[in-house]
């Protein structure tokens, strides 16, 4: 692939990016990685765009449909990856290290994917495809830090595209509509979490396990606009880490505040796991009383600790000997919801390793799955009744120079249909009580609830 020269088009900068993002949120593929509304923690980059030239929808590592210039054709697990990685060659990453994204792939991996690797079965039981991931050569970046925003449009592109694109925002935004959800029901009895968190501290006794990341599905009935839906879902929890892809089937909406793995332009990798939770108070002392609290929690920073030891281990495999460091170690960061510890992971990636490889290689992440991660797995594949799908899987890019963004989807919402479903969980560990653990996976979830069912947008 020759050097790309992407074209760039300065924009005013809009504070919050759905000034832009409404434009675009109709036409066919539309993505945008969103920082939300509050920027205190590693919000920097918002990124919209929408028709990829190509695009792969996988249901299972044996049904894999790649569609280019309007043909599909079903393809091997080989072929797939070689494909990923052919539309990231960088020729010349360093051209473009100061923009984010140049042209390459967006799109999402489901937590399932990845299972092969671990000998376990990859189940999909919906209409959703597992994994999806487009070729885009636009893309309207803000960039928060700098207070700028830009198209940039790669040579892919033609000159007739690009004017199609810049017209788009000189045209009335589509009004959004309303929604309606009904009440979540949960797809785990009370008893049977019960039941299934003391079979887990039975194996952490037996010394299977030290921690296991267990999850329950909540359902609802859910009609009319996904897109108002997250607008006003981002509206009252806005997340760093945040997503809206439209999809054939309805729209993933995630207000993740996790990233996964980051990757720079100097192919230096970084990663931030969330391990720790408190409820957030509306009163000023009891809830700097719960942030302290959390801080000093031996559970809780024991927990960390675990996951990023396993991720630790999970970046080595492909980092340069000596590199992988912990340089931020059970930090306190406040959300509107809730307060998290979050450590910080960082290692360089080997010459010979490239940036799909890498996140492939480490998915999916430890944070979501437990220590050590093959056990946890299986016994989340035993216990959790309902396929998480987007829930702890990824979203994000991974560009043509080099560079890679990508979440943790948890707070992530998938519609399908007339069915929307959302996740709640949490890592148990030995000390773990089965009542705090329930309550733990309510307040997480308790505020997305709340706004989805008080009313329509």
């Amino acid at each position: 692939m020759p050097p790309s020269q992407p074209t760039i088009i300065s924009l005013p900068y809009p504070a919050d990016s759905l000034e832009y993002a409404s434009h675009f949120a109709a036409w066919a593929g539309f993505i945008w990685l969103d920082s939300g509304t509050r920027r205190e923690y590693c919000g920097q980059y918002d990124l919209i765009t929408a028709l990829p030239s190509q695009s792969l929808c996988a249901h299972s590592p044996t049904h894999i449909e790649l569609t280019q210039q309007g043909t599909t054709q079903s393809i091997s697990l080989e072929d797939a990856q070689r494909w990923c990685e052919a539309q990231i060659q960088a020729a010349d990453p360093e051209s473009n290290e100061q923009i984010p994204f140049n042209g390459g792939l967006l799109g999402y991996i489901g937590y399932e994917w990845n299972h092969q690797a671990f000998k376990l079965p990859v189940v999909n039981r919906l209409a959703t495809p597992l994994m999806y991931l487009g070729v885009y050569e636009w893309a309207l970046i803000i960039d928060h830090t700098q207070q700028t925003a830009y198209f940039i449009f790669t040579d892919n592109l033609t000159a007739e595209s690009q004017r199609d694109i810049l017209q788009q925002l000189n045209t009335p935004a589509d009004a959004r509509g309303g929604f309606d959800c009904g009440a979540f029901v949960p797809q785990t009895e009370k008893q049977q979490y019960f039941k299934d968190i003391n079979t887990i501290l039975n194996f952490i006794q037996a010394g299977d396990c030290y921690q296991v990341n267990y999850a329950q599905a909540f359902s609802a009935q859910f009609t009319g606009d996904t897109f108002a839906a997250y607008c006003q879902l981002r509206g009252g929890c806005p997340g760093p880490f945040s997503a809206y892809i439209s999809t054939n089937q309805g729209a993933i909406l995630s207000l993740s505040p996790e990233q996964f793995i980051q990757i720079d332009a100097g192919k230096q990798a970084t990663s931030r796991p969330i391990k720790g939770t408190a409820a957030r108070s509306s009163q000023h002392q009891l809830d700097a009383e719960a942030a302290h609290a959390l801080e000093q929690s031996e559970k809780n920073r024991a927990e960390n600790l675990m996951i990023v030891d396993l991720l630790r281990n999970d970046l080595s495999k492909n980092c340069r000997p000596g590199s992988v460091t912990v340089p931020k170690l059970f930090g306190l960061y406040s959300f509107t919801n809730v307060h998290h510890l979050i450590s910080t992971i960082q290692g360089t990636l080997r010459a010979d390793v490239n940036p799909w490889q890498f996140i492939i290689d480490a998915f999916p992440g430890g944070s979501i799955t437990g220590a050590p991660k093959k056990r946890a797995m299986e016994i989340i594949h035993q216990l959790e009744p309902y396929p998480r799908h987007i829930y702890c899987g990824c979203i994000g890019y991974w560009s043509r120079n080099g560079q890679a963004r990508t979440n943790i989807a948890i707070r992530t919402l998938l519609i399908e249909g007339t069915k929307i479903t959302l996740w709640g969980g949490g890592g148990v560990v030995a000390d773990s009580n089965a009542e705090a653990e329930y309550q733990e996976s309510l307040d997480k979830i308790a505020i997305f609830k709340t706004i989805l069912t008080r009313g329509n947008a």
